[in-house]
């Protein structure tokens, strides 16, 4: 694996040969990470891109968002040893403390 990601390069396309991506309601193109998480050695492929991209910024914790932040966040979370938190729409998750609206937080106008 090169010490650099490219957004076409080699790992990229090794990774992608295995996600198919379909129109699913009204996105023109839904990437399917199942084939990724069949395939081992892609799977961790994928994380060690992840984790090596962030290995040097300064943070508190990995913070994935609904299902597909679930799936990739724990495992780049232990390879950076940080903890993973999970975050979901409002009365999505148990023994939740505390919320924000993902707009608000991103500073983003509520079309």
């Amino acid at each position: 694996m090169s010490s650099t990601y490219e957004r076409n390069g080699e790992e990229a396309q090794r990774i992608a040969s295995v996600i198919p991506y379909y129109p699913f309601k009204g996105i023109d193109r839904f990437y399917d990470i199942s084939g990724m998480l069949s395939d081992p050695a892609i799977f961790q492929l994928s994380i060690d891109i992840l984790a090596d991209r962030y290995r040097e910024m300064e943070c508190d914790a990995i913070v994935g968002l609904d299902a597909r932040g679930f799936i990739l966040g724990p495992p780049v979370a232990l390879a950076l040893q940080k903890p993973f938190v999970m975050v979901r729409k409002a009365g999505k998750l148990p023994n939740a403390i505390s919320g924000e609206d993902y707009l608000k937080v991103l500073d983003i106008d509520d079309r």
